[in-house]
């Protein structure tokens, strides 16, 4: 499968945004780069869900990063923490349960650290969701000038809006 069939259908393709070894490990080795161990069976780590199912389950938006959960469904299950990022917009999210990752955001999207969230990432190829863990996101530098400059053409061409806020994915 060539990689120009794994956009999603009716957008315009999306920019590699991929950015220095230094760079990513400059912001993830504070946090650690091992993996968490987690003490479940590989059916439910590998267990995937879909957003109409935790829309309806757990209430919140089906499309939202971020996303609102109303108070009925909250009241129900006492969760409001979810987080989704899919890994064509968000390519260094967390890819396995209990891994680190970054997750791009600019100021006006996520102002604060939002703190502890449950992490889904999107299978690039179906529209499915993984469970990866409770992460810790927290507010890391933006990319300085220098880090910014050292970027390719296409990434500064079209990720204007992705350098100025990176959130880590702690534990």
């Amino acid at each position: 499968m060539s990689p120009m069939s794994l956009q999603p259908k009716g957008k315009k393709q999306i920019a590699d945004m991929t950015l220095g070894t230094a760079v990513l490990l400059k912001r993830l080795e504070p946090i650690g780069l091992e993996p968490y161990d987690i003490d479940l069976s590989r059916a439910e780590i590998n267990h995937m869900v879909t957003r109409n199912f935790m829309s309806a389950e757990y209430g919140g938006s089906s499309q939202a990063t971020l996303p609102v959960i109303a108070q009925e469904k909250l009241e129900k299950h006492g969760m409001n923490d979810f987080m989704y990022l899919k890994l064509d917009y968000h390519p260094f999210a967390p890819q396995t349960p209990g891994g680190c990752g970054l997750f791009f955001s600019t100021a006006e999207e996520v102002p604060v650290d939002v703190g502890l969230k449950r992490v889904f990432t999107r299978d690039l190829r179906k529209s499915e969701w993984q469970y990866m863990g409770q992460y810790d996101v927290r507010t890391t530098a933006s990319l300085s000038l220098a880090e910014w400059l050292d970027q390719s053409e296409k990434v500064m061409k079209h990720g204007l809006h992705f350098h100025s806020k990176l959130n880590i994915f702690g534990r």
